[in-house]
């Protein structure tokens, strides 16, 4: 028997390609720019969703069926993920412990409750062939 479930073994592979982006561009834009924190991070967030939401869909949450739904239930988490992240980095820069473990911190608190979103909500079990 697996240790972890199979979707949730691939949520977590994407999951770390999707954060491999967004941190790879929040550290190229942050430390080799001198881009703000906060751009820099709408911007390593942002690409980030194309990974995440393709490659979830596609390996994750094959078996469900995509819908206009969907993606406007996808889209109002990643709202509710990019204010949170942006709270975070901010909090994090400000009291200074530094972005990058406030973005550590923000990953970390958003991943299960995520994982439990997309099965539940974005990408739920339906009856449509």
């Amino acid at each position: 028997m697996p240790i972890l479930p199979r979707r949730f073994s691939v949520y977590l592979v994407v999951g770390a390609a999707s954060v491999g982006t967004d941190l790879g561009l929040l550290l190229l834009l942050r430390e080799g720019f001198g881009t703000p924190v906060w751009i820099a991070g709408t911007v390593g967030y942002g690409a980030s969703v194309t990974v995440n939401y393709g490659l979830n869909r596609t390996l994750a949450f094959r078996d469900r069926v995509a819908t206009r739904t969907s993606v406007l239930r996808y889209t109002a988490l990643l709202g509710f993920n990019w204010v949170t992240t942006l709270a975070v980095l901010d909090l994090a820069d400000v009291v200074g412990v530094g972005y990058l473990l406030g973005k550590v911190v923000a990953v970390a608190f958003l991943t299960t409750g995520n994982y439990l979103a997309y099965a539940r909500w974005v990408f739920p079990v339906t009856t449509e062939s």
